[in-house]
């Protein structure tokens, strides 16, 4: 018994092998049909032909010959059902096929843009590694521009022998020299006029000392951008008294009117500026009042729109 069951479970394997049933053509209805008719016909015809103990009876089966038109009808529709099913089956085997490759674009679509979004954002940390070092190098540039200044500053000298005063001592009396007293005619005195007389005495180190001050602010508005301030800030206090009063000075009438004064009032340079000066030299009148304060409007004017160089005591 037992091995006639592993004869029947591996005739069932067998017949369930796909490649089996099909060539059968048993894993269709329609083909089980159309074998079932076509074998009940051919018992029809076997009946009718034969009787027990008698032969073959022709006539009967002429007869039952005229009826085969029906049959032919009844084997097309079978036909015709066997193909629209095959039909069917071939497009739904088409719809999963298409089915399979939309998931596999889909499957490449999510791939392609997970790629896309790791790139991405291998540029933006590449992108701000490159920021960072870069700041860290502008950094250690303008650090080491607020170092040298020292070094211009003390090459401003002013006397000789034991008379002579360097750095933040000579510009405090060339700040001095800027007035009626050290004018060569007080009769038709003017600050514009002495602060020129002072400036043509002093000029190859006066103008070193402004151009270099002035390349400092603009190191730090080319490559800090909107943090520019905070590093003005820096040089602004180390600014002495004098030194700010010489800038203002430089930008109310010298060469500084026509590009050092707009970053002198963007960064408020003369916010330390001393009282006094600023009411001697009149310097309201030449820069707006964000020069003197960061918290005044940048489109504030100047307390008045006058000439620089018509400007007299």
């Amino acid at each position: 018994m037992s091995s006639d069951r592993e004869f029947w479970r591996g005739w069932g394997a067998y017949m369930r092998d796909p490649q089996v049933a099909w060539l059968l053509m048993l894993r269709r209805p329609p083909a089980i049909y159309v074998l079932s008719v076509f074998g009940l016909w051919w018992i029809f015809v076997g009946l009718s032909g034969f009787g027990v103990g008698r032969r073959w009876d022709f006539e009967a089966t002429g007869q039952l010959g005229d009826s085969f038109g029906i049959l032919s009808a009844l084997m097309a529709s079978m036909a015709a059902i066997f193909t629209y099913q095959t039909l069917v089956d071939t497009r739904r085997q088409a719809s999963i096929a298409e089915a399979d490759a939309e998931t596999q674009r889909n499957a490449a679509k999510v791939a392609r843009a997970e790629a896309a979004a790791d790139r991405e954002a291998a540029e933006a940390r590449n992108a701000a590694r490159d920021k960072a070092e870069s700041r860290r190098d502008n950094e250690r540039t303008y650090f080491g521009l607020l170092d040298l200044r020292y070094r211009v500053l003390a090459d401003l000298k002013t006397g000789k022998g034991d008379s002579q005063q360097i750095g933040t001592d000579a510009a405090a009396s060339l700040v001095s020299r800027v007035g009626p007293s050290f004018y060569s005619d007080p009769d038709t005195f003017s600050y514009a006029d002495s602060y020129e007389q002072m400036f043509s005495s002093h000029r190859n180190d006066l103008g070193h000392y402004f151009r270099f001050t002035y390349h400092i602010i603009k190191f730090a508005r080319d490559n800090f951008g909107p943090d520019a301030y905070e590093y003005v800030r820096l040089l602004r206090a180390q600014l002495s008294n004098a030194e700010i009063t010489l800038i203002a000075l430089n930008c109310a009438h010298g060469e500084g009117r026509e590009k050092f004064l707009k970053w002198v009032e963007t960064y408020s340079l003369l916010h330390n500026i001393d009282p006094s000066d600023r009411v001697q030299y009149k310097l309201d009148l030449y820069f707006r009042p964000k020069a003197f304060d960061p918290q005044a409007k940048a489109s504030a004017k100047p307390l008045g729109e006058v000439d620089p160089l018509s400007v007299a005591t």
